[in-house]
């Protein structure tokens, strides 16, 4: 059985996410927020079963798979694995500027 065990620093950035997204207009009502971040989480628990790539710098993790909400914004998650195990350690998304450094050139 895969368990998938995701870092608190993550699980309270997310929660962080829905304040931002509504706070900066990204969504007008605070519930559509919420549920944008609970697809992220509904993804992350089928990484098991999604394409994983190798990462270039192993800071945030050995590996990262994407999450395409939409046509503007592809998100990154990294994560070390052994199998069975699956420890989620950063998500960052296409607008974050650091994150070719680390995924290097990416897949649509």
């Amino acid at each position: 059985m895969e368990q998938i065990v995701i870092r608190k620093e993550l699980l309270n950035k997310l929660d962080e996410l829905i304040r931002l997204l509504f706070e900066n207009e990204y969504f007008s009502y605070y519930e559509d927020a919420e549920q944008y971040v609970d697809n992220i989480r509904m993804f992350i628990k089928t990484i098991p079963q999604q394409k994983i790539k190798p990462t270039l710098i192993k800071t945030y993790g050995a590996y990262y798979c994407q999450y395409k909400p939409n046509k503007h914004t592809t998100w990154y998650i990294t994560f070390d694995t052994d199998g069975k195990t699956w420890l989620i350690k950063n998500i960052f998304n296409n607008h974050t500027k650091d994150y070719p450094r680390y995924i290097g050139s990416v897949e649509a």
